[in-house]
């Protein structure tokens, strides 16, 4: 009696040719260790977004810091502008002449007191009233000083006119 032999029976029945591979690995796909070009290509930009990101980060925050910068100069022409109006609608309705004595003083108070900036506070000498016998004008004069490393400095004048209310004036 003979004996056939099965295509599937013996060291070939998986395929591999009589040679026993590790369990798990594929009997196409090979590992291979990365190439010298490839290891060289990452050893050179491994750090690269760091170097980028220190090169960009003043510029970014001079940015960031002048937003801040803009925007607290625009609040310290509101609020100052403000100020000015509320003192001369204070001087339209005194009953004395508003520029000179008490009734100049208590509105440089008002003035001073109703703006209050981020930064320094304004100063009562920075602050005219003048009337003409029908109409007082309020002025004020401030130095906004920004807190960038570029330290700019603007110079902010407002001021606001109101009619003299009161008929006759002592």
């Amino acid at each position: 009696m003979v004996r056939m032999r099965s295509s599937l029976a013996g060291p070939d029945a998986r395929g591999t040719g009589g040679v026993r591979r590790a369990s798990g690995s594929h009997p196409t796909r090979r590992s291979r260790a990365p190439s010298r070009y490839c290891a060289q290509g990452m050893a050179r930009t491994e750090g690269g977004a760091m170097v980028e990101f220190a090169l960009i980060l003043p510029m970014l925050l001079l940015v960031i810091w002048g937003i801040i910068d803009i925007s607290r100069a625009f609040d310290t022409l509101s609020t100052l502008n403000s100020a000015v109006r509320e003192g001369a609608r204070a001087a339209a309705v005194t009953s004395s002449r508003p520029d000179t004595g008490v009734t100049a003083s208590a509105i440089k108070t008002l003035v001073a007191t109703a703006f209050q900036p981020v930064g320094a506070p304004l100063d009562t000498s920075q602050i005219t009233i003048t009337w003409d016998g029908a109409q007082s004008t309020v002025s004020a004069t401030y130095q906004f000083q920004a807190m960038t490393p570029l330290r700019w400095v603007l110079t902010v004048s407002r001021s606001a006119v109101f009619r003299w209310e009161q008929t006759t004036a002592p």
